[in-house]
C-alpha cells in the first residue's frame, strides 16, 4: 500500500501530465509556458530533480561527470523544503520583475520559432531531440535576435571562487578553478541545460578579492563597469561573507562604530544607490536582490555571527528588495559539525581550528541550486497573482514603462 508521501507525489504527477499543455490565458508572456494553475516552486522543483541534477555539470566536465555522485549527494541533502528556507524577501514593487520575463519571452519566441521551423523543414515531432550544438547555431542564426537577461553578480573572493576547487572527489582540478568553478560561472552554464539548450541569460560576475558593499557602492555610483558588463536587468549584492570578513571589523573599529553600525550604513547606502534611477542612464534601476552567503568563522558568537543575515532582512523588509539566504540553508548543517567542509570552509585543514572564509567547491554547487529556486520562485509567485490586464497589481504602476529594455 503507497505512503501518503508517495501518493500526493503520483497525484502530482498526473495533474502535471494532464496540465502541461494547457496554457494560461495570457499567451503573451512567459507565465503561459507554465501549467494553469501555477504550480509552487517546491513542487517544480521536486518534479525536475533529474533534470536539475543533470544541469548541474560543470561545462568542463559535460561527458563525463566525474561529480555526478557528489553532485547527486549534496542535491539529497539539499531537500526542496530545505531550499525553501533561503527565501527570505520577495520584492515589493514586481515591474522590475516584469520587465525581466518580457525579456526573456522576447528571445525565447524568436528562438522557438527558429526551432519550430526546423522541425518542420526536417519532419520531426515536438518530442524528437535536437542535437545542442544544432540549437546553438539556429540561435546563432537570428538575425537582431533580442537580447538576453543581464544578470550582474558583485562580490568579493568567495564570489570569484578562491578554493572553490577543493572537493572530496579528486585533486586534479585545473581546469575547475576560481572563476570557472565559482557559482556565478556555474549559472551561466546551468540555465541553458535547465532551458533545454536555449541560451535566454547572461551572467556577469564582478568580483574581486577584498571588496565589500562599500567597494560595490563605489563602482556603482560611478558608473565604473567593465565595458564588457552590459547595464544589469537584475543586480545580486554578494558581498555578504567580506562585510564580516577581519578587515570590514578593523574598519568599523577605526571609525568607532560597531561591525553592525558599519554593514548596516553600507548596504543602506548602496541600496539606495541602485535604487535611484541615473540622470542620464536611459535605463530603470535593476531588480536588486542580497544573497547571504555568510557562513565564516570570523565570529564566536551567536548575535555577532547573525550581524549580515539581520542586516540584510532588515534593510530588504524596509525597501522591499529582495533577498536570499544560502546560510539559512545550512546553517544547521555547518554550525552543527563544525568539521563539515562541504558546505564551508574547512576550519580544521591544518588539525587546529582555525579561522577561514573561503567555502569549497560544494557550496559553489549549493549557491546555484539556492539562486535558481529564488529566481524560479519569484517566477512562481508573480505568475500566481491577480491579473489587472498583463501585469500583477504595482505601486508604481505605468511610470517605468518610459524606459527602452
Amino acid at each position: 500500500e503507497e505512503s501518503f508521501q508517495q501518493r500526493l507525489l503520483r497525484e502530482f504527477q498526473d495533474y502535471y501530465k494532464n496540465n502541461l499543455d494547457k496554457k494560461t490565458s495570457h499567451n503573451n508572456d512567459m507565465c503561459s509556458l507554465l501549467p494553469n494553475p501555477t504550480p509552487s516552486t517546491l513542487s517544480l522543483w521536486s518534479h525536475f530533480l533529474p533534470h536539475i541534477l543533470d544541469s548541474s555539470k560543470h561545462s568542463h566536465d559535460w561527458h563525463e561527470y566525474e561529480f555526478h555522485d557528489f553532485t547527486a549527494r549534496l542535491l539529497s541533502i539539499l531537500t526542496p523544503d530545505r531550499l525553501n528556507r533561503g527565501v527570505k524577501t520577495l520584492p515589493l514593487d514586481w515591474t522590475p520583475f516584469q520587465r525581466s520575463l518580457t525579456i526573456l519571452h522576447k528571445r525565447w519566441t524568436a528562438i522557438q520559432k527558429e526551432v519550430d521551423s526546423f522541425r518542420k523543414k526536417n519532419n520531426l515531432s515536438p518530442t524528437d531531440p535536437i542535437d545542442p550544438k544544432t540549437i546553438e547555431k539556429l540561435q546563432n542564426s537570428i538575425p537582431n535576435a533580442p537580447r538576453k537577461l543581464n544578470i550582474l553578480i558583485m562580490g568579493g573572493s568567495v564570489t570569484m571562487g578562491v578554493v572553490c576547487h577543493l572537493n572530496p572527489v579528486t585533486t586534479q582540478t585545473g581546469k575547475y578553478s576560481r572563476r570557472a568553478c565559482a557559482w556565478p560561472g556555474r549559472l551561466n552554464t546551468f540555465f541553458p541545460y535547465l532551458f533545454g539548450y536555449y541560451d535566454l541569460v547572461n551572467i556577469d560576475s564582478l568580483a574581486l578579492g577584498g571588496t565589500n558593499t562599500e567597494s560595490g557602492r563605489t563602482i556603482w555610483d560611478y558608473s565604473i563597469l567593465p565595458d564588457e558588463i552590459p547595464y544589469p536587468d537584475i543586480l545580486i549584492n554578494g558581498y555578504a561573507t567580506n562585510d564580516m570578513h577581519y578587515n570590514s571589523v578593523q574598519d568599523a573599529i577605526k571609525r568607532n562604530v560597531t561591525l553592525e553600525q558599519s554593514v548596516f550604513e553600507l548596504s543602506q547606502s548602496f541600496i539606495r544607490q541602485v535604487l535611484t534611477p541615473k540622470k542620464g542612464c536611459g535605463h530603470p534601476p535593476p531588480l536588486l536582490l542580497y544573497l547571504d552567503d555568510y557562513m565564516g568563522n570570523e565570529q564566536n558568537e551567536i548575535r555577532e555571527t547573525m550581524i549580515s543575515s539581520r542586516v540584510i532582512h532588515e534593510l530588504s523588509g524596509y525597501y522591499g528588495i529582495g533577498s536570499i539566504s544560502y546560510a539559512d540553508v545550512v546553517r544547521d548543517i555547518v554550525y552543527g559539525d563544525t568539521r563539515e567542509w562541504w558546505f564551508s570552509s574547512n576550519w580544521y585543514e591544518k588539525g587546529d581550528y582555525e579561522r577561514a572564509v573561503h567555502p569549497h567547491m560544494g557550496m559553489h554547487i549549493s549557491t546555484v541550486w539556492v539562486v535558481g529556486y529564488y529566481l524560479l520562485n519569484l517566477m512562481t509567485t508573480y505568475c500566481s497573482l491577480p491579473r489587472d490586464g498583463n501585469r500583477p497589481n504595482s505601486i508604481v504602476g505605468k511610470s517605468l514603462e518610459k524606459y527602452e529594455y
